[in-house]
This record gives structure tokens, sequence and C-alpha cells, in this order.
């Protein structure tokens, strides 16, 4: 198989250096411990794919090419460019690309709005690419993508955004990332439900008064009053509940979708915090919070939060990044939301 692809790339005039299957394991990652029981490497995956976050991907570096050239590529190999609607597996690929080595390079996914401009779908089962936060990033315009117009038509994850996926002309140069054939139909349809099932007017209510239903969990967006994050804490425990847990990637796309359907433009506390160990951030039920993309955002700059050291120990989603984590002074006032079972 890999002379095969080697022989292909050659004749496309892609191969752009040592074609690799994987790099060794890099010591520069601030590893969390996530990685041990999100993937176990090869125990299901054929070829050249390695098991990651439930899905079989293969990346590499070094080649390089367009986005057709990477897919066909993709194909050659028994599979197609990946698949990231289930947004909780870019945490996984992003853990993965720094642990093994394969930062420093933009990476091709399968996504693209050539048929329709405007309307991203996932090649690969014609499935809608949800826009806005967790997938999308943005650059120091503050301009969530894809902004790119009729000029920019496939998707990439681009590494001077931490990752986050952009737009971008389709025949420009960049690494793959494959996904195997096969590995993809449950952990999409669960991640597109519980990004679309956001409250309705006439959906029963089985959440305790203030709590309503979103994306299957019951939560307030308490707008009443602002507040520290620890009154903010003891508010919720008062009606029932506690801060919300954002620990799923498609969860905080259906809290952004419902914020920003609703009109609601404010900053909000969330049940996050590093206040017992710095840099060590917890939720309200001692789990640890997840790190990096898609989770976290930057403010803009090439820094990714959190980024406030030992001043900044509480967790808020900030509006003025697309509602992305963020870091702030335990003190401040702001909105919360709270969640109960």
């Amino acid at each position: 198989m890999k002379s095969i692809v080697v022989l292909f790339c050659l004749f496309l005039g892609i191969c752009t250096g040592t074609w690799a299957k994987a790099a060794s394991k890099s010591d520069d990652y601030p590893y969390t411990g996530y990685w041990d029981s999100t993937t176990t490497p090869g125990s299901r995956c054929t070829g050249v794919f390695e098991e990651v976050g439930s899905h079989c991907i293969f990346v590499d570096k070094d080649l390089s090419g367009t986005w057709q050239d990477m897919r066909d590529v993709c194909h050659v190999l028994g599979g197609d460019l990946v698949n990231l609607q289930d947004a909780n597996f870019l945490a996984d690929i992003k853990d993965y690309l720094h642990i093994y080595g394969h930062t420093g390079v933009t990476y091709w996914v399968g996504s693209n709005d050539q048929v329709t401009e405007g309307v991203w779908q996932w090649i690969n089962d014609h499935s809608q690419v949800k826009v806005g936060t967790p997938l999308w990033g943005d650059l120091p315009d503050r301009r969530q993508r894809p902004t790119g117009g009729s000029a920019e038509n496939c998707g990439i994850l681009y590494y001077e955004d931490h990752y986050f996926m952009h737009d971008t002309q389709c025949g420009v140069s960049y690494s793959l990332i494959c996904e195997q054939y096969n590995f993809q139909g449950i952990e999409v349809t669960r991640a597109n439900a519980s990004r679309t099932d956001i409250v309705q007017e006439d959906s029963p209510n089985n959440c305790p008064s203030p709590y309503v239903i979103v994306a299957g969990r019951c939560i307030f967006i308490n707008t009443l009053a602002k507040n520290s994050w620890q009154s903010h804490k003891t508010s919720c425990e008062s009606l029932g509940g506690y801060m919300v847990k954002l620990d799923d990637a498609n969860f905080l796309g259906a809290i952004f979708d419902y914020l920003t359907q609703s009109g609601i433009s404010h900053e909000f506390w969330i049940g996050a915090s590093d206040d017992h160990q710095e840099g060590q951030w917890f939720w309200h039920d001692g789990s640890r919070v997840r790190m990096g993309t898609p989770f976290w955002g930057d403010n803009g700059n090439i820094t990714q939060n959190p980024d406030g050291g030992v001043t900044e120990n509480c967790g808020m989603i900030n509006y003025d990044d697309h509602y992305f984590f963020d870091d702030e002074e335990c003190s401040a006032s702001h909105y919360v939301i709270c969640e109960t079972t």
C-alpha cells in the first residue's frame, strides 16, 4: 500500500518530503492524560490508519498538494479527507498532532461549499458543516470564519489559529488528514443531533423551572444580574443546580446556537476553575477541563487561553470571542449559565 501511494503522489507531482506513517511522541506538548483514555492506536484500523478518538485516521505533514490532490491520495488509501462533524473528534486530532509531532503545517479537511456558495458540506456523507463555535476560528480581525466568499471554498485546520477550521482557496498546497471508510456513522449522527436539538417554543420541557432543555440538558441562562464567579456558584446551587459543565464540544456548539439565535450577547460564567491549583482546571464534580481547541479561544492574539496566570482562575465563555472559553479574575462581574440534572 505504501509503495502504491508513493507512486501515486509522484505521478501527481505532490510528494514534498519523506512519506511516513507516524512521528515519534513529542515531549513539548503539555500532556493532560486524555490521550490514553480516548485512543487505542491500531486496535481496529487497517493499513496506515491509526485509531484516534474512535475514528481511524492517517496524518502526513510532509505530503502536500491541492485539496483535490490530497483527497485523491486519501481515496487510494481507502478513505477520504477527515470529517469533523463530531467536534470532540477535533479535540482528539489536536492532541494527536501535538503529541506525535505533526504540528507546524496546515491540513486539509473534507469540507467545502463548492456546490452552493455559503452552504458547507462534509464531502464524504453530504451532511451539513455547522458554522460558528466550536469548529470555526478567527484571525486578529475577530471575524469568525468562513469569510472568504466565492474565492475560498475548501476547509482547512489552520495551524496559525490553533488548528481551528478556516476556509481557503482549494488550489493552494497543504497537508492531509485522511479518515478510513466505514468508521463514521454513529458518531456523526449523535453529534448532529446534539447540535441541532436546541430548545423550541413547542417542545415539552421536562426540566424544573427556570431551566429549559438545550441539546437534551437542563440549563438556565441567567441574565438577571451580573456577579462574581463565587456568588453565581452559590446562586446556581440555590436553584438546585451548578454552574454549567461544558465538557462536550457539541454541547458547546448547541449553547452557541441557542445564545446567538436568541440574540443574547453577554459573557457568562461557567463551572471551570483552577483556583485550587494553578494551571489545573476542573469542573464542579472534580473532572478535568479539556484544554485547547475546540474549547478555548485566544482573544485575537497568538496565545490560546487560559493565559491569565495566577490572577485569572475562573472560567467563562466570551461573547467577544464567539463564546469560546476564557479565563477571568473570579471577582469580575458576569452573568452565569446554570445546569441541573
